[in-house]
């Protein structure tokens, strides 16, 4: 695999950067603490797989060129933005109006299975963002050389760091939010702002989006 890994300078540069990125507050870690606080570690992990199978997906599209689909047909880049935009919406007012809004603990088979729900709100949360894929064709790029021979599976090993540390953040972010879980949930109006926070945070998220010019 090393051959597939830029030199050491480029490589601690790649790290750095991802690090760096992976501490920058978005809707996915905004979600994920969100599940955390307000259902527990379980759910926020669940919710981080979702997140990362959507990540996972535009990383393959960008590494074998399906992201020049959005560059050139700009009407497809609208479609995904605003579709996200209107998702990233509607999980701001749920939230606001239910809270964290699952309960794992009284699961009914004969509705839909909270930890199915969890995991196609965090997944459809990331794939409707266009700006993730284009993110990524834009960044893992820059640490192909030119003359490289195999830029698909360099671009695919680079993505697979990329998520991976994303990951390991986001998990930590996860188990600490859940160790103070308790203390929040004796105290409602701390759960109750923390809801409102991210449904605050969410809707600026799904604003940015829906007015951002296209790349």
């Amino acid at each position: 695999m090393t051959d597939l890994l830029p030199d050491s300078a480029q490589l601690s540069v790649f790290l750095s950067a991802t690090l760096v990125l992976g501490l920058t507050p978005g809707p996915d870690m905004i979600l994920v603490i969100n599940r955390s606080l307000g259902l527990g570690f379980k759910a926020g992990m669940i919710t981080l797989f979702g997140i990362m199978m959507g990540g996972m997906m535009h990383m393959t599209a960008a590494a074998f060129g399906l992201s020049l689909v959005l560059i050139n047909l700009p009407h497809a880049y609208d479609i995904l933005r605003f579709l996200g935009a209107a998702y990233l919406l509607w999980m701001a007012i749920g939230i606001a109006r239910h809270g964290s809004g699952l309960d794992l603990s009284h699961a009914d088979q004969a509705t839909p299975r909270p930890t199915s729900r969890l995991l196609r709100q965090a997944f459809l949360t990331n794939i409707l963002n266009p700006k993730v894929i284009l993110f990524l064709l834009a960044f893992l790029p820059q640490f192909v050389p030119a003359q490289a021979d195999n830029p698909t599976q360099r671009i695919l090993v680079l993505g697979a760091f990329f998520f991976g540390i994303g990951f390991v953040i986001m998990a930590l972010l996860a188990a600490l939010a859940d160790r103070v879980r308790h203390w929040v949930m004796a105290h409602p109006a701390v759960l109750r702002g923390q809801s409102y926070v991210t449904s605050v945070l969410l809707f600026g998220f799904a604003a940015a989006l829906a007015f951002s010019n296209r790349p």
